[in-house]
């Protein structure tokens, strides 16, 4: 998405784009991710069906299209860290190196190890 349109910022958005992560059939399905069969937005309503103001929009009937009128949810992504950690990183390193410091002087960025995951018994 081009950030030309931007307002209200005192520098240039211009060259700023929004990158969009997608998940691909084979993705969700090798990280066991669920499908929900709805495309139900967060407000209720539902973006498969054709009074929906967003329906006609190319994103949508391009989704339709590919995937059908089902969804998987974002935190679904929680159920395997290291696959999602995976495919979040090679899509920042189509733009930052992964050569590129993972660390700052405070320590605040580390990027190179999980979290410790808590059991919730």
């Amino acid at each position: 998405m081009d950030c030309a349109n931007v307002k209200g910022v005192d520098f240039d958005p211009s060259p700023i784009r929004v990158e969009r992560i997608g998940l691909t059939r084979e993705q969700i399905g090798d990280l066991g991710l669920p499908w929900i069969e709805n495309l139900e937005t967060g407000s209720g309503k539902d973006l498969g069906d054709p009074g929906h103001p967003d329906h006609r929009k190319p994103y949508v009937q391009n989704y339709i299209a590919s995937q059908g009128r089902r969804k998987v949810e974002a935190n679904a992504l929680v159920r395997d860290l290291r696959g999602s950690r995976a495919l979040v990183e090679a899509a920042i390193n189509r733009y930052i190196p992964a050569s590129w410091p993972l660390s700052t002087k405070r320590g605040w960025l580390r990027i190179n190890r999980l979290p410790a995951m808590r059991s919730r018994r």
